[in-house]
């Protein structure tokens, strides 16, 4: 959700007829507004993007061109359709495609929490967004994390009381509000992991989180049969159920 808007990302959306992502306007509720369409001003998005994440009250979209740097367009603020500076754009250095993302809220060590957008490329890579488009006192800032991993699961990314959860190709992790990054809980016997590694489709693995449990389901490939199973881990016990 983007101010009035909800932005609508999907693999359907070609650009045919400037129908690059979808809005469904909200401002009033008794007759919501559908429409599919593209950005305005300075960046006006070439390819459908792959993703849609708020942050800071802008939509940002992850938009990775047959040719040329993967990037992440950030719109206005509260104005999902409008990207009024070419410079509100954000490359990452190499062409790896940009996957998906996450709003994080992080503790500062002056009290008091930090915005961040979490970014994934790939299975191998995540990035930290700080700071806002033309703030001199926060500007836009990335960086790395210290952990060479990833997601192949996009819509396994679900907000936790503790940090983001994600799928990893090892298992399920955790990004703390500190920015660790929890290496795969139930490793060695544990708990869960093997329904993750052996996950025949990972980009139809899909998570959620309510109170203290994290639901996944998966298509656990080394299972006979290759069954939909969903896994349970309950945060508070440290312990996993499942499959149910």
């Amino acid at each position: 959700v983007v101010g009035t808007f909800i932005v609508v990302t999907h693999p359907g959306f070609t650009g045919s007829g400037g129908a690059f992502f979808g809005l469904i306007d909200i401002a009033d509720p008794n007759a919501l507004a559908w429409s599919a369409t593209n950005t305005t001003g300075m960046v006006v998005l070439t390819t459908p993007p792959t993703w849609v994440a708020q942050y800071n009250g802008r939509a940002c979209y992850f938009v990775n061109p047959g040719l040329g740097q993967p990037a992440l367009v950030l719109s206005d603020s509260l104005d999902p359709a409008t990207v009024t500076n070419a410079d509100q754009v954000l490359t990452f250095g190499d062409n790896v495609p940009i996957t998906c993302g996450l709003g994080l809220p992080l503790n500062n060590q002056l009290g008091g929490i930090i915005q961040a957008l979490i970014v994934f490329k790939g299975a191998s890579n995540l990035f930290q967004v700080t700071g806002d488009y033309g703030s001199t006192d926060n500007p836009l800032t990335i960086n790395s994390l210290n952990v060479a991993t990833g997601t192949l699961a996009p819509n396994s990314l679900a907000a936790t009381p503790y940090g983001m959860a994600f799928i990893s190709p090892e298992g399920l992790r955790i990004i703390d509000m500190n920015a660790h990054v929890s290496p795969p809980i139930g490793d060695a016997g544990n708990g869960v992991t093997s329904a993750f590694i052996y996950a025949l489709e990972p980009s139809r693995t899909c998570a959620a989180a309510n109170a203290n449990v994290i639901r996944i389901s998966v298509k656990n490939g080394g299972a006979v049969g290759s069954p939909v199973q969903e896994y349970w881990y309950h945060i508070n016990r440290q312990c996993w159920s499942g499959p149910h």
